[in-house]
């Protein structure tokens, strides 16, 4: 029996699934019966958690502040090994803690590729053990999104009302992709 606090994200390694609990800050494995195989802890906040093979996870960082960990505070994803030490950083957060608009750091895995996508940005990544590799760049107008970092949400709303943008939310399918994008004056 195990309880969770919050449920944020479960996802498939192997023969295991595994569930990440954002307040406990553990990843706990099952095998597909459900018997308990491993639990992992970590100290910054992972909102969502994917496996990048045997030993490494891919983990989005939930709004994170740490002390220990201060050189990863302006970075939107972090790879561990299985030790929860971080191997690389990736994506620069670019929108304020302090706003109330925000598009979610997505973490998505498709076919064994791992996929992210940084807030208001219109490029996605694939993530590997050892290196983030640009996959799709979406070109939506003449004026590109450009490293954009909105201090308010007035600015971000400025931005959003007047430009489409990429919402962060795609599906990689075997002949197509679908993309997930805010056109003005439609939604």
């Amino acid at each position: 029996k195990h309880e969770y606090l919050q449920l944020t994200h479960v996802f498939r390694r192997g023969k295991s699934i595994a569930i990440n609990d954002l307040i406990r800050r553990e990843i706990n494995f099952f095998d597909l019966n459900g018997k308990p195989i491993k639990t992992i802890k970590y100290k910054l906040p992972f909102n969502e958690v994917e496996s990048l093979g045997d030993n490494y996870l891919a983990c989005n960082i939930y709004r994170g502040n740490s002390k220990e960990f201060s050189n990863l505070n302006d970075y939107s994803f972090v790879i561990l090994d299985d030790e929860t030490d971080p191997v690389y950083a990736f994506g620069a957060d670019n929108s304020n803690h302090d706003m109330i608009l925000t598009r979610v750091k997505n973490l998505y895995s498709f076919d064994n590729h791992v996929y992210c996508t940084v807030n208001f940005d219109n490029v996605i990544y694939e993530l590997t053990k050892d290196s983030a590799i640009a996959k799709y760049r979406l070109v939506m107008s003449p004026d590109l999104l450009k490293e954009v970092k909105f201090e308010t949400t007035e600015e971000a709303l400025e931005y959003t009302s007047e430009n489409p943008f990429f919402f962060g939310f795609f599906t990689e399918l075997k002949d197509y992709s679908v993309f997930g994008l805010s056109v003005p004056n439609e939604g």
